[in-house]
């Protein structure tokens, strides 16, 4: 499930910040904190083995509640 599918619905949407320099393991964490996914143990794997986790860039992020990982 955890690929599949989103913790919410389309509509509920969030604005994420990443502030330079946080690591991907806190970027993890406070999305699973937010609802935004439900493994934040599980985004690190997909992170490391994609190599997203060394690519995120600061900023505001619009998300919604149903996004996947991919």
């Amino acid at each position: 499930r955890f690929m599949s599918a989103g913790p919410g619905k389309a509509e509920e949407q969030v604005v994420f910040e990443v502030p330079g320099g946080q690591p991907f393991q806190q970027i993890a964490a406070r999305l699973e904190e937010k609802g935004l996914i439900l493994d934040a143990y599980k985004m690190r794997i997909v992170g490391r083995l994609t190599g997203l986790d060394g690519r995120i860039k600061r900023g505001e992020y619009l998300l919604h509640r149903a996004m996947t990982p991919q």
